[in-house]
């Protein structure tokens, strides 16, 4: 039987992009393997910015759900933690 993964959510609501990454970077550090991060009100350019912090090694990009993508912009992303980044504590 599948036991659903825990989901950590962050919402960057007016945060300046610099601050965003740093909660994104912080919130995925503290996950577990096979815990999904879900970033609500992420535009692009913050999008670019936490992803390149990632190794691609270390996580997955899950697809959004049908009626969120239908949107213009996508403005929540959900990262799967695959692996570890930076030294393990």
């Amino acid at each position: 039987m599948d036991v659903p993964s825990r989901q950590i959510q962050i919402d960057l609501g007016s945060a300046m992009a610099p601050v965003s990454t740093l909660l994104a970077v912080k919130a995925f550090r503290s996950m577990q393997l096979g815990e999904t991060l879900v970033i609500q009100n992420c535009n692009a350019e913050t999008r670019q910015m936490i992803l390149r912090c990632f190794p691609k090694s270390s996580y997955e990009l899950l697809p959004e759900p049908q009626a969120a993508s239908e949107t213009r912009e996508p403005r929540r992303i959900l990262i799967r933690k695959t692996g570890h980044i930076g030294a393990p504590r």
